[in-house]
């Protein structure tokens, strides 16, 4: 999103939603978001890892999306829009094409 906006529209968009954002300014304000983008990232990683439970990693492919002008999200949040979820899908199903079906479970079910 960086390079899409100039600095004071991405402080000017952020602060009703994030916090007093008065002693920051909008320099400071990117590069909290430059330091700090992949925190929730790392976070669900080390829990899954924690956790045995597998991730299938959309970012990349979220990311070719944007460098190929197609908007993965809706504007007015993050959430996925029909592009983002038509990327998403090609990862999964990709990933589920790779991999062997697992074998059933003696009493589990089908």
């Amino acid at each position: 999103v960086l390079p899409h906006f100039d600095r004071e529209r991405i402080l000017e968009f952020a602060s009703p939603v994030v916090r007093d954002l008065s002693d920051v300014d909008a320099d400071q304000f990117v590069e909290m978001l430059k330091e700090n983008w992949n925190v929730q990232y790392e976070v669900l990683r080390e829990f899954c890892d924690a956790h045995d439970i597998e991730i299938i990693d959309t970012t990349p492919a979220l990311r070719a999306s944007l460098e190929c002008g197609e908007w993965p999200y809706f504007c007015y949040d993050t959430h996925l829009n029909v592009t983002g979820n038509r990327v998403v899908a090609e990862v999964v199903s990709a990933y589920l094409n790779s991999t062997s079906p697992s074998e059933p479970t003696p009493g589990g079910a089908p």
